[in-house]
């Protein structure tokens, strides 16, 4: 949200499978998954909603990567 991307939490604790139908309904192009795997590791599986492919990005690099995809 810092570096001006629209982000949502599921807060209500949905299942996976709830949240990732949810990001369709919504229109996500991105949907973030962050598990303890992913918190773990320090990558967090990026998965492009149109296209439905995902890439591990470093936390660090996850702003870049989204402000570089955003078309």
């Amino acid at each position: 949200r810092a570096g001006g991307i629209y982000a949502e939490c599921d807060l209500v604790g949905r299942s996976l499978k709830a949240q990732f139908k949810y990001a369709g309904k919504i229109g996500a192009k991105f949907v973030i998954v962050i598990g303890s795997n992913e918190l773990e590791s320090g990558e967090y599986t990026v998965k492009n909603m149109s296209d439905s492919t995902s890439v591990n990005v470093k936390e660090a690099d996850v702003i870049a990567f989204l402000e570089q995809n955003r078309k």
